[in-house]
């Protein structure tokens, strides 16, 4: 892989990142606030936020595909395809049911976007609490009791078990998601404390991260 597909990858990857955790952040959502007001932000930009990603993701991806993949370091023998395919439905499989335990509609901003857009009608109800995702409730069900962040987890599996041609491009595709993976656990988790405190506290001495160390430990 030549140096400057290297850099080009990691400076992809790096805007990526940064574009998706800075437009996650409370500065931008107040920022937006005092120049369009509480509801919009609080009911829609949600759903205008996974909606934006929906563009950017795949217009990162199909520019990193596309660049050199440099030599194969390994190949996975035949005898691991199965294994490959199973860690891959593994991933999805974690990632649905993460979707499904945070309430998939309201982690994509439909749920609020409906209740904004509703209140618009003549007639209808004004809105009543702001139900914003990952406020209204921590979150601590199968299959966040295994593992803090299993949405992650889903990712970086998938990502690992995306191809049996082990290149310098995947290494350094998987380095770079691991490393956006630790970075945004950490500003995400930041943010739960500030809104449920010990709560969330409590919850990361019993719940580990990113591995199931947890599930694993013997009774004392």
């Amino acid at each position: 892989m030549s140096l400057e597909s290297a850099l080009l990858t990691l400076g992809l990857w790096t805007f990526f990142g940064t574009q998706h955790s800075f437009l996650a952040q409370p500065p931008i959502k107040n920022f937006l606030r005092r120049r369009i007001g509480d509801d919009f932000v609080d009911y829609c930009y949600r759903f205008i936020y996974f909606a934006s990603q929906c563009v950017v993701y795949p217009a990162f991806w199909f520019v990193i595909t596309r660049l050199e993949s440099g030599p194969v370091l390994f190949a996975i023998p035949a005898a691991l395809f199965p294994v490959l395919f199973a860690l891959k439905l593994f991933s999805y499989l974690l990632i649905l049911l993460s979707l499904l335990a945070a309430d998939i509609n309201d982690f994509i901003g439909t749920k609020p976007l409906y209740l904004y857009l509703r209140s618009k009608v003549p007639g209808s109800e004004p809105l009543g609490d702001v139900k914003v995702f990952g406020q209204s409730k921590l979150v601590v069900r199968f299959p966040f009791n295994i593992v803090r962040n299993p949405m992650y987890l889903g990712l970086l599996i998938s990502m690992a078990s995306s191809t049996h041609l082990i290149t310098e491009k995947a290494l350094l595709n998987f380095a770079c998601l691991f490393a956006y993976v630790l970075i945004g656990v950490y500003f995400e988790e930041r943010q739960l404390i500030k809104i449920f405190g010990g709560d969330y506290l409590e919850y990361q001495k019993s719940v580990s991260k990113l591995l199931p160390t947890s599930v694993f430990k013997l009774p004392a």
